[in-house]
């Protein structure tokens, strides 16, 4: 039986999922679409358990719950989002790594039991 590779001259046609758009074509940004959509659920799942803790165990308004949980998101986005950046258009990627691994060596060797 032919499949649609040797029919087609080589090329193989498209899941439905990548032709109407909902999937991205290549790999390295399925990838990254499966990450982002983890995080989202994650996030999402986190929003969702504070509000319901905050509301049902520790007795807060949802109003006072609301704006609580916007302001903490908004100065934890504005405190670590621009220094990150900065660091970013600063550093290259090897050479931050580098550094994550020498602190956090540093790190073990303080913590170590002598």
């Amino acid at each position: 039986m032919l499949d649609r590779a040797s029919v087609d001259g080589g090329e193989r046609e498209q899941p439905w999922l990548v032709r109407r758009g909902l999937v991205p074509r290549s790999r390295p940004q399925r990838i990254l679409a499966l990450a982002t959509f983890v995080d989202m659920l994650g996030s999402g799942v986190f929003m969702v358990s504070a509000a319901l803790f905050f509301t049902r165990v520790v007795g807060l308004p949802l109003a006072q719950v609301g704006l609580g949980m916007g302001v903490a998101a908004a100065l934890c986005r504005t405190l670590w989002s621009c220094p990150a950046c900065a660091t970013g258009m600063r550093v290259s990627a090897p050479s931050f790594r580098a550094g994550v691994k020498a602190r956090a060596g540093r790190a073990a060797k303080a913590r170590a039991v002598p």
